[in-house]
């Protein structure tokens, strides 16, 4: 957690091991008091960082499974309701 000079915690990292450009803009935002929401999580999900190219790649396998699961819950959601309604 990172947390401002007012007590305010600006930021979370998450995990053990994070890039320092997190690290250094997390303690920027938390001297200069603004509070974002941290989205980091949800890339971190998405993309994974490849060592050998030195880039970021998208993991489209896990997008598509994670909408799959959802769409399911909201299709079972919808018929668990339609069927206490009669």
């Amino acid at each position: 957690m990172i947390i401002s000079p007012h007590g305010k915690i600006t930021r979370y990292l998450y995990g053990l091991n994070f890039l320092p450009f997190d690290l250094k803009m997390a303690i920027i935002e938390a001297q200069q008091g603004i509070a974002r929401p941290t989205i980091n999580k949800i890339l971190e999900y998405c993309f994974a960082y490849n060592p050998s190219s030195k880039t970021y790649t998208i993991q489209i396998t896990r997008i598509i499974g994670a909408f799959t699961i959802v769409i399911a819950l909201f299709v079972f959601a919808i018929l668990m309701l339609k069927k206490r309604k009669k």
